[in-house]
């Protein structure tokens, strides 16, 4: 089995990896797949990428075809990703501050502990979503949708879809 190259990011420089050890550096052992960026970047389309830790924040990925990626730990800031297809994605303690999300298909994924503030939920379908320990406001999580299997944080509750 090939080991993929990952990138990593040391100190704001980009190096991409092999699995090598590094020593004295703090390296993200949730370091992302260089060539699953690229996919994605390319085509629009990284269903089952590994995009842990990226950052991300700021670009344009509406409509994306991202079900069951991992973008555990992923800077996500004011992204747009309206009308995604984000569902069973991994995005535990991701950052979604003012990202753009409506419209988006969040079935089944894992939100836990996600930063969701000032995130727009406009018509978001969040059935069987694990958002537990996320920060939101249920002014967000009336906007959208969800069903007996979604998770939210204690003292929330998800209308219907």
């Amino acid at each position: 089995m090939s080991r993929r190259p990952r990138l990593v990011v040391v100190l704001g420089v980009a190096v991409v990896t092999a699995g090598l050890a590094w020593r004295g550096a703090n390296v993200s052992a949730d370091a992302f797949v260089a060539e699953d960026l690229a996919r994605l970047q390319a085509s629009g389309s990284c269903a089952e990428c590994d995009l842990a830790g990226a950052d991300l924040s700021g670009a344009d990925y509406g409509g994306v075809n991202a079900d069951q990626a991992n973008l555990k730990g992923a800077f996500l800031y004011r992204v747009d990703l309206r009308s995604a297809n984000l569902a069973g994605a991994n995005l535990p303690e991701a950052i979604l501050i003012g990202a753009d999300l409506a419209g988006a298909n969040l079935r089944g994924t894992n939100l836990t502990r996600a930063d969701l503030r000032g995130a727009n939920l406009i018509g978001v379908d969040l059935r069987g979503a694990d958002l537990s320990g996320a920060l939101l406001v249920q002014d967000q999580i009336d906007l959208a949708c969800g069903d007996d299997a979604t998770r939210l944080p204690e003292g929330r509750s998800v209308p219907r879809c």
